[in-house]
């Protein structure tokens, strides 16, 4: 029914979601506010980190927030505060690198319906890859073209990926990376402006980069398998993300509409109505989906809804 060039995004129809379906929306966040601890925090070695922290001292000094209310400890107590304080932030700083959208391979997964879609009660939206992609650049384009920031275009481009995230037992792991960074930022210092000269030296071919990106932000744990996920990732380009303790620059919206809507079977009236109404509206194709009990196998069938159907949905 559904091709390989289609992903489905399970979702509880909250008023959110709806309406987000009305306006065409599509959100996306950065990995500190999913359900996986470990999502978009690959592994480095503590030696890297060690560096990192010194190369940090030597330059800013041990200041951190409330550090005066630490002054009764010892030296050594008040360094490994700090030491637990930055390795939080430099985490959660690589969380906030990456804004972040969340598909599956599958329209008929029993415990995705269960776990994302109120337990049938919500719907999956359907989503065409290559129209995605096409409007994640577009929006990074028109976001530039306001001034937001100056980065090149094909900076911008490739800064957009999406694809199927990948199972491991072990997180990726990114330390020879983060050792080639800390050797231009000993030389150059820290660059904020991309379309810097400097940037050169350290630009990666789309090769390197696309693989530096699946180490940030396509590996999970087999525990997570079963979500077949596909996810859409934009770079965060956003100063504001790095203003601490706030949601700035920790979100954006996509202005893009899908392709179908499935329907849980345990969808209540009220909301069915609305959907179907934003989807008559629109020409968003519309689907029911439910357990098929005359099959050996557990099965979840996906159907076009009968016109039958939405008349009386729509009394």
């Amino acid at each position: 029914m559904f091709d390989v060039n289609y992903v489905f995004k399970y979702n509880s129809l909250s008023e959110h979601d709806i309406n987000n379906l009305r306006n065409s929306k599509l959100f996306l966040r950065t990995a500190t506010k999913f359900n996986d601890v470990f999502d978009s925090t690959p592994y480095y070695s503590e030696e890297i980190f060690l560096k990192m922290l010194k190369n940090h001292v030597d330059e800013f000094g041990m200041n951190i927030p409330g550090m005066r209310n630490f002054t009764d400890l010892s030296y050594q107590d008040q360094f490994e505060k700090f030491k637990l304080y930055f390795r939080n932030n430099y985490d959660s700083t690589l969380k906030d690198s990456g804004l972040i959208t969340c598909f599956s391979k599958a329209s008929n997964n029993n415990i995705m319906w269960v776990r994302y879609a109120k337990e049938y009660e919500g719907a999956i939206f359907v989503y065409d890859k290559d129209k995605l992609k096409k409007s994640a650049i577009d929006n990074l384009m028109d976001l530039k073209r306001k001034g937001l920031f100056n980065i090149p275009d094909n900076v911008l481009s490739r800064g957009v990926c999406l694809e199927a995230v990948k199972y491991t037992e072990f997180r990726a792991d990114i330390s020879s990376e983060l050792e080639e960074t800390l050797k231009f930022v000993s030389k150059h210092g820290y660059i904020n402006d991309l379309s810097d000269p400097k940037y050169k030296e350290v630009h990666m071919d789309d090769q390197e980069f696309n693989g530096v990106t699946n180490k940030m932000f396509f590996y999970k744990t087999k525990e997570w398998e079963y979500e077949k996920e596909v996810r859409l990732v934009i770079h965060n380009y956003f100063p504001e993300k790095a203003i601490p303790h706030t949601d700035e620059g920790k979100s954006l919206l996509l202005t893009i509409k899908p392709e179908a809507v499935i329907l849980g079977f345990k969808t209540p009236q009220t909301i069915v109505k609305k959907v179907i109404n934003i989807c008559k509206e629109q020409n968003i194709s519309m689907y029911g989906s439910g357990p098929y009990y005359f099959d050996r196998k557990c099965v979840i069938k996906v159907e076009p809804l009968k016109n039958q159907f939405i008349n009386e949905m729509l009394k």
